[in-house]
């Protein structure tokens, strides 16, 4: 909670995480944006598209953070990181480290992290539980009678051109007539959560480098669903 009228810009927008913090900062009272870089992302959670390739759009963003008190970056890496630690003075930059980030690696800094296990990583890091927007999930929890069973599976790496894992064998789990594979990729956010609950089960990305579980997976949970993480 912060005590007086902030200026903040949300700087990426990993699971929509940064958009769920930025209203909730606007209905306290702060003027909060969220600045995205990877189109994916934008067209699942929106924010405002920055195109870091062009050199004109880089010189244009650095120039409209310079309005904003607090830097709250998400996923900090690569020369978008480099430029905004080059920049930040006078700012209060708040690196805010999810699933991977920062695994095998460490951060003396004070920052964030998205779940406990990070934590050993970040020497003075603090747990923010990631946020779930209740009331816009229950608006699209729906009630199904009967039927196969569904179960839900986003297929993490699918989204980034590799093979899912997965994929086989769920795929003769399905052969078998006893259940359908509702897979969630390359759909609107409020399309995900509707999937959802349409579902029985919920099966998480079970990356085990990532370690514990991401928004998909507590949105399940918020929908009332068995999660497999």
């Amino acid at each position: 909670y912060i005590d007086q009228a902030m200026k903040i810009a949300h700087i990426n927008n990993i699971s929509g995480i940064g958009s769920d913090l930025s209203q909730a900062q606007i209905l306290q009272g702060h003027l909060s944006d969220v600045y995205v870089f990877n189109p994916k992302i934008y067209n699942q959670f929106g924010g405002t598209m920055i195109n870091y390739r062009s050199p004109f759009s880089r010189w244009k963003v650095f120039r409209k953070l310079k309005e904003y008190d607090i830097w709250h970056y998400h996923y900090p890496y690569g020369s978008l990181k480099a430029g905004l630690e080059k920049r930040n003075q006078g700012k209060i930059y708040l690196k805010h480290y999810h699933g991977d980030d920062l695994r095998g690696k460490s951060d003396d800094d004070f920052c964030l992290v998205s779940t406990p296990d990070l934590l050993k990583y970040a020497q003075n890091g603090k747990w923010l539980p990631s946020p779930v927007c209740i009331d816009k999930l229950l608006t699209v929890t729906e009630n199904r009678d009967g039927g196969r069973l569904r179960v839900a599976h986003y297929p993490y790496y699918k989204m980034y051109g590799h093979l899912d894992i997965y994929s086989e064998i769920l795929d003769s789990l399905q052969k078998t007539g006893k259940c359908d594979i509702v897979r969630i990729l390359d759909v609107s956010h409020r399309e995900t959560l509707r999937l959802i609950s349409t579902c029985d089960i919920v099966l998480g990305k079970i990356i085990p480098n990532i370690g514990w579980f991401g928004r998909f997976e507590l949105e399940g949970m918020a929908l009332g669903k068995p999660v497999i993480a």
